[in-house]
């Protein structure tokens, strides 16, 4: 098995002082329905536990903005990618 080192991973405090100081890319879904209501989630997990949200997610390294999309109308929406 490869050395973590070797195989290019970052040290925890090098990947925690990366996280601090890179740019997370992330896209929402807004969502409306014919009445013009929004549509929310409610999020049960930290950090942001017990607010309202619009569906979306991170945007995965080298992942197309369209792929990303779809992937958080799946998991996010529980939509089937044939009804995107």
């Amino acid at each position: 098995m490869l050395d973590k080192i070797d195989a290019g991973f970052l040290s925890l405090p090098e990947f925690e002082r990366a996280v601090g100081a890179l740019p997370l890319v992330s896209v929402d879904w807004v969502l409306l329905n014919p009445a013009g209501q929004m549509l929310l989630g409610h999020r049960r997990n930290a950090p942001a536990r017990h607010w309202w949200f619009t569906p979306g997610g991170r945007v995965r390294k080298n992942e197309p903005l369209c792929n990303c999309l779809l992937r958080l109308a799946v998991s996010e929406l529980g939509l089937q990618a044939s009804d995107v």
